[in-house]
């Protein structure tokens, strides 16, 4: 039985490296992506602004201080995290800030 076994770690190991060499000795594909990368991005975030709207949309605005457990987020809180990162964002890549936008304590000023 341990023969057995070892011949097939043996054999694992063996594909395995044979597997590595066969992806190292193909070349690197730089062709570039058949689609605008910036374009389906803004398309994307788009969408999903319209889908974040829609559901706060259909919470009962009494239901926004509902939260599962202690120490958790509440939902307006969760919104409001999601909203703090996308307004944090631009900042990261070198984009002005939206106007009035605070970084620090963005959730807390908020939520009332």
């Amino acid at each position: 039985m341990k023969k057995v076994c070892l011949s097939a770690l043996l054999f694992a190991l063996a594909l395995a490296g044979s597997t590595a060499r066969a992806r190292a000795a193909q070349p690197e594909d730089k062709t570039p992506p058949s689609y605008d990368m910036k374009g389906q991005s803004l398309v994307d975030l788009d969408d999903l602004h319209k889908k974040f709207v829609s559901l706060a949309e259909a919470i009962p605005a009494e239901k926004f201080t509902w939260r599962p457990g202690e120490g958790v987020r509440s939902i307006s809180e969760a919104f409001l995290h999601v909203a703090a990162m996308n307004f944090g964002m631009p900042p990261e890549t070198g984009a002005a800030p939206a106007p009035g936008y605070q970084k620090d304590g963005y959730e807390k000023i908020y939520n009332g």
